[in-house]
């Protein structure tokens, strides 16, 4: 028996226990941080991140870092797999995605500096 199905992700959720604490960086050491970490991968997914993700459009360097990690982790995979279920023939209901956008204006971890881990996130 099929059922509509409800998938969905916050972008504000690794925002609870971030691997990295970037909460404080200005643009200049969130630029450095992006090319450190997405340089391994070449160029052309640097300026993309950075292009992707200005940190103008975010209150903090946090935002930005979770909106990444998100994207990344949750919210990439729901739509590869709200696609994919919309399109089998032995799944007949409607499929519904949505991510949810809205970030605190001050991150949760912005006084929890001691997260801050070397662990990568990519």
């Amino acid at each position: 028996m099929d059922v509509p199905l409800w998938l969905s992700v916050m972008h504000d959720e690794p925002d609870l226990a971030p691997t990295h604490v970037v909460v404080n960086y200005n643009a200049e050491e969130w630029n450095t941080y992006v090319r450190e970490r997405f340089s391994p991968y070449g160029n052309k997914v640097v300026q993309d991140v950075l292009a992707q993700y200005p940190l103008s459009h975010f209150y903090s360097a946090q935002q930005c870092y979770d909106a990444i990690v998100a994207d990344v982790g949750a919210a990439c995979g729901m739509i590869q797999l709200s696609v994919e279920l919309s399109r089998n023939e032995f799944y007949t209901q409607t499929v519904y995605s949505s991510i949810n956008t809205q970030f605190r204006q001050t991150p949760e971890c912005s006084d929890c500096t001691f997260l801050a881990s070397s662990t990568t996130f990519v």
